[in-house]
């Protein structure tokens, strides 16, 4: 059980994605208007910290997919786990 949900994290549960965040003013305006282009929604226009990750020493601006699959991986097991947990008490 990961922290989330109420365990501890243990080196196995964490799958390490590369990705960091820099604060907006580190940027020249360009790259805030590219990023901002792209990643921006109506709920954040100007996302204070904006999200970078490397790959083979190029830097890219954000989600690194390494992450998104480990989230979408996790959400997927919580879900089967909570679906199992249901089914046992009908069974």
């Amino acid at each position: 059980m990961g922290i989330a949900d109420g365990g501890i994290n243990v080196q196995g549960n964490i799958t390490p994605t590369g990705e960091k965040f820099i604060p907006r003013n580190m940027l020249p305006p360009e790259a805030l208007d590219y990023y901002d282009s792209i990643y921006a929604t109506k709920r954040n226009p100007h996302p204070s910290r904006i999200a970078v990750y490397e790959v083979n020493g190029i830097v890219r601006f954000g989600k690194n997919p390494a992450h998104t699959e480990a989230t979408t991986l996790q959400q997927n097991i919580y879900i089967f786990g909570k679906k199992q947990i249901i089914l046992e008490g009908i069974i």
